[in-house]
């Protein structure tokens, strides 16, 4: 997904476990089933995370977020005139 700005776009990438987890949520009427499923989501955002993390740092306007999302924002971003 990307958002205009000003300045430019703002990109945001969700994580494939958020997606999978919010189908699954979305069909499940069972709270023994949906606390599983989100204990196994929460487990696979931490290794999502770690790999983007590593690889992410280097990389100026980019960021990381322990929910699953990572986002891109474009120089100058946040900066006054």
């Amino acid at each position: 997904m990307s958002i205009q700005t000003e300045i430019g776009p703002i990109d945001i990438d969700v994580a494939e476990p958020v997606l999978d987890l919010a189908r699954h949520l979305r069909l499940e009427r069972s709270a023994d089933v949906a606390t599983n499923l989100l204990r196994e989501v929460d487990s696979q955002l931490d290794v999502w995370e770690n790999s983007r993390r590593y690889s992410v740092e280097r990389e100026k306007g980019r960021a990381v977020l322990p929910f699953g999302v990572e986002l891109s924002i474009p120089r100058g971003f946040g900066r006054t005139q």
